[in-house]
């Protein structure tokens, strides 16, 4: 036992090294570079987190007059201890600092303490030239200034000790992709923090402007893009500037919410000046000046000693991992407020990264990559985009290799980095990501997010008949999400088909693209449809898209077929995939047989026909409407529907799928006491009824809230009224509506009478009462009806 406690504890400490850190102690290290790599997010602080930081600063301040041990604590940062510099690129070898540190959170919170560390030092270098030594606590001060600007400097930027001009010193913090270390021209700091870093150290070198006050300029060429983010660094800046220009002058308000001490508080409390001092104490000379003399000598030594606080006094936990994987672990671990990266922001630069900058911006991957931000980017709001990124992954890890993969961020990483640099050649790392596109694509075109948009399938979607897009749309509001992975299949290659400019192969790919919509909406249908939950379908649907398990032993029983390999690459396996709708449909009976027990039209139709309405809404509606497509009503037993003519009752059109939304239940769950409904429907043996398909129909929501919870004798009616196919007929029926114990219906009504209302003609047709066998008799022909339309597009014979 102790031996595995003592073996946990070692992988534990061998993975993260946690410690704690001053400002200084941090950013001066020895040899060490800041890298933010390109997943993270731009600097984005606003005004008010940069406020927020200098009142932290200032508080803790404030508070050391009252407590000696006051530290202010600024929280942990995440890094990787990149030693043999993965994380880093461009790249010029042999230039890189020896102590790379990769940032994995605190990015925002690093740039603006070096922010700070330029700012201070800025004025403490102006207060400097303004004293002119002319007494011992004017020397006293500048040396101290001169103390201070020395360490403030080794902040933000570290001198290599040889190197072409102001390239030897290497600015403390860059970004990845952007920006270069290197002593010589090969340095590249187009990013707006090593940009600004490297100005302003150029400028501390440059004699004839040392004395100025330091400006910074846009640098040359670059894009509007990268130029918008320097514009918005530079504000950031400016919003430190401003802030802490109140806070050495003295005159913050309580607004500001910065604190300072008193300087009585600050000349009496020899423990704060220890604290500052490096042990020692203002001199006795310098508090005579500081009790009569005004503005620069106190601005300079209230600077000077806010700007040692925030070096000495503020504290970080800095935590190091040794690989990318346990660093974000552990940042996910501890996060509360901040945004996670997602698995694709920590992909997209391993894409960029598998070539040079140059090559990937004109490469088919970063078409492919602006494919995929252009669909996230759909989504504004955060939580929406890291669940819409969590489920396109886990769709494409299920179209691209067949696995499970969970919606944990650590393993969507792993997933897409793993499979990126195991799939081989450049060519095919290049069809991985046009595979991740092409499922985004899927989702941006027929699994839109606003409840009722109609799918669309850009440059083929006149090809696309509103049968698919109703079966499409079911899916989705189903929230049956795990067919996207198997049709992704189809609509890929459908798109490839699109690409190749062949016509006859894109109408061949789009036909079976169409097709598998259509056998799998059937067969989701005929599943759900004939028991009370999902019965482990999902393990049915990841069967077809692998090989089956090598240890298991082929028979009849355990259905082989349905193993279809359907993925583009099955999991280690080297080769790429065909989709075959031939084949998805013969597995999608041989699922329906073996584990659905399914035979044929008899056992569906006993189960369906006696099942509960699903829980899931839309399967029933799909039942229905596919039941009720082209079945007029009997013209020779009352209630009940026959199948008809192509085009008799057309409700296979996506505007008659979302107008008839919702379920009416003829007899009503809980009917008045007065009703003329049968009591045996309510009886604890006829009760079960009431939610099968026999009493059910579709109905618009104003026309189902206006019929609403009536007797038989008025429902009929309206039946009668909104199936009337002519406005005589309707005029006549309105005449009689007092007999049937109905107010004349609302003119909302009569406008909402849609030709689609033939679809309760065989209700309008029934002149008896309801009864519960014509509830079981509806039921079963209502099965039967859909049965016939859903078998065949399964190819059911």
């Amino acid at each position: 036992m102790t031996t595995t406690n003592d073996t946990r504890a070692k992988s534990v400490s061998d993975v993260f090294k946690a410690s704690p850190s001053s400002v200084f102690e941090f950013f001066a290290k020895v040899g060490q570079g800041l890298y933010v790599p390109a997943y993270q997010r731009p600097y984005s602080w606003d005004k008010a987190n940069i406020n927020r930081l200098v009142e932290d600063v200032s508080h803790g301040f404030r508070m050391l007059v009252l407590q000696p041990d006051t530290v202010t604590f600024l929280g942990t940062i995440i890094a990787i201890h990149d030693t043999q510099h993965k994380t880093v690129s461009p790249i010029v070898k042999g230039m890189v600092p020896s102590r790379v540190m990769t940032i994995i959170d605190g990015q925002q919170r690093l740039t603006s303490m070096l922010i700070m560390a330029t700012v201070l030092h800025e004025h403490l270098r102006l207060a400097a030239l303004k004293l002119k030594m002319a007494n011992a606590a004017e020397n006293w001060l500048l040396q101290e200034i001169q103390r201070q600007l020395a360490e403030l400097h080794k902040t933000f930027e570290e001198d290599q000790q040889y190197g072409a001009g102001s390239f030897r010193y290497y600015p403390r913090m860059i970004r990845s992709f952007v920006d270069q270390w290197s002593t010589d021209q090969k340095a590249i700091y187009h990013s707006p923090i090593s940009w600004y870093l490297h100005k302003y150290g150029e400028h501390l070198r440059t004699t004839e402007a040392a004395p100025k006050k330091f400006t910074l300029a846009l640098p040359p060429h670059i894009d509007e893009q990268l130029k918008n983010a320097h514009v918005a660094f530079q504000d950031r800046v400016k919003a430190v500037q401003k802030a802490l220009q109140n806070l050495v002058n003295g005159t913050s308000s309580d607004e500001d919410g910065l604190e300072l001490p008193k300087w009585q508080e600050i000349i009496e409390n020899k423990q704060f000046q220890q604290a500052l001092l490096n042990q020692t104490e203002i001199p006795e000379f310098v508090v005579s000046v500081l009790e009569c003399v005004e503005a620069p000598y106190h601005k300079a030594l209230r600077t000077l000693l806010f700007s040692r606080f925030l070096l000495t006094r503020v504290g970080l936990t800095i935590v190091e991992a040794t690989n990318e994987d346990s660093a974000f672990d552990l940042f996910e671990a501890l996060n509360t407020t901040g945004e996670p990266l997602t698995a694709y922001e920590t992909f997209k630069p391993k894409v960029i990264q598998s070539a040079t900058l140059e090559q990937y911006l004109e490469s088919s991957s970063r078409r492919h990559i602006d494919e995929i931000d252009e669909y996230l980017s759909a989504f504004k709001k955060t939580d929406d985009k890291q669940e819409a990124t969590r489920n396109l992954v886990v769709s494409f890890a299920l179209a691209e290799t067949g696995e499970k993969l969970s919606r944990h961020l650590s393993e969507q990483r792993r997933y897409l980095r793993d499979r990126y640099e195991s799939v081989g050649d450049e060519s095919e790392k290049v069809n991985f990501v046009l595979h991740l596109s092409q499922c985004a694509s899927f989702y941006r075109a027929a699994w839109p997010t606003e409840v009722g948009d109609k799918p669309k399938f850009g440059d083929f979607d006149t090809m696309i008949s509103d049968s698919a897009r109703i079966c499409i749309d079911y899916l989705r509001q189903s929230n049956h999400s795990i067919t996207i992975g198997p049709l992704t299949r189809f609509y890929a290659t459908a798109l490839d088909a699109l690409k190749s400019s062949d016509a006859q192969a894109l109408k061949q790919a789009v036909r079976e693209f169409e097709e598998a919509i259509k056998a799998i909406a059937a067969f989701w249908t005929l599943w759900r449809a004939s028991r009370a939950g999902t019965d482990g379908i999902d393990t049915h649907y990841r069967s077809l898209m692998q090989p089956p398990p090598a240890s298991m032993s082929v028979t009849a029983n355990e259905c082989p077929e349905r193993f279809l390999s359907l993925a583009r690459r099955p999991h280690k396996s080297s080769s790429v995939v065909s989709p075959s709708v031939v084949e998805l449909k013969a597995a999608l009976r041989s699922i329906l047989l073996h584990f659905g027990k399914i035979d044929g039209k008899e056992s569906w139709m006993k189960k369906a026909s006696a099942q509960a309405a699903t829980k899931v809404n839309a399967v029933t509606r799909f039942l229905l409407l596919t039941a009720l497509h082209d079945s007029p009503a009997d013209i020779v037993v009352p209630g009940l529907n026959e199948k008809g003519t192509t085009g008799s009752v057309n409700l296979l059109t996506f505007e008659i799928w979302k107008e008839l939304s919702t379920l009416e239940h003829i007899a009503p769950q809980k009917p008045e006491v007065s009703s003329d409904w049968p009591v045996a429907l309510y009886s604890d043996n006829g009760r079960e009824l009431i939610d099968t398909l026999g009493n059910l129909t579709l109905l618009p929501p104003s026309i189902n809230a206006s019929i609403s919870n009536r007797t038989w004798r008025s429902k009929n009616y309206l039946y009668k009224v909104l199936a009337c196919p002519s406005d005589q007929g309707v005029n006549e029926l309105l005449k009689s509506a007092q007999e049937y114990g109905v107010n004349p219906p609302t003119q909302q009504l009569l406008e909402s009478k849609k030709s689609y209302m033939a679809q309760i003609d065989a209700l309008a047709k029934v002149t008896g009462p309801w009864t519960v066998e014509m509830v079981t008799n509806r039921g079963n022909r209502l099965a039967e009806l859909s049965w016939d339309k859903l078998s065949a597009w399964l190819d059911w014979k």
